[in-house]
């Protein structure tokens, strides 16, 4: 019974917070956008390659694509994909790749976005990653933004906890063309 109490305070809260996040339905300044990003990725002290070798994994790099598309001004979502290599403390390096789907909250003005999703990790073995984070498209020009988003992953079946920072750049197309004046 207070299991089934908890978790409906947890959903009211939730429901009751998400006037202070209101939805802007205006259009976006683009509609979509292709990203390349250089990934730095940290995983937990305590996670093994294989439990029966002994070693563990220590941080690595990957090399990210993303396709994005903004619904509003406030909300998109993207798939990504991430060759990732790790160091093996003990052994040779691994390479896999990570696949998933976030979905995005942009700030007003597009200050910054935060950003939470799913992601498949396949480096050894196979695993589940939730994630969250916060990032930002900076403009270098009108058709070139610079991507920088710091995420952490849990990975529920393990429990290990790893994060990434991330560095590149997009493209954003589909531009929004403004309303025609009513008469």
């Amino acid at each position: 019974m207070k299991q089934h109490f908890k978790m409906a305070a947890l959903s009211l809260a939730v429901l009751s917070s998400t006037s202070a996040f209101a939805q802007d339905s205006s259009e976006p300044e683009y509609k979509s956008w292709f990203g390349l990003s250089g990934m730095y990725y940290n995983t937990d002290d305590s996670r093994p390659l294989d439990l029966t070798e002994g070693g563990v994994y220590d941080d690595g790099r990957g090399v990210a694509l993303e396709y994005g598309f903004r619904f509003t001004q406030s909300w998109a979502a993207r798939v990504e994909f991430t060759a990732l290599n790790l160091d093996y403390v003990g052994n040779d390096d691994e390479s896999g790749e990570m696949v998933g789907v976030d979905a995005l909250y942009f700030m007003p003005d597009d200050m910054y976005y935060l950003f939470g999703g799913i992601k498949r990790q396949s480096v050894g073995e196979s695993t589940t990653l939730a994630n969250v984070g916060i990032g930002k498209h900076w403009d270098l020009s009108d058709t070139v933004k610079v991507i920088t988003e710091i995420a952490t992953y849990h990975d529920f079946g393990e429990d290990y906890n790893d994060y990434s920072v991330k560095v590149g750049v997009s493209i954003p197309f589909g531009k929004s063309t403004p309303a025609a004046p009513q008469d």
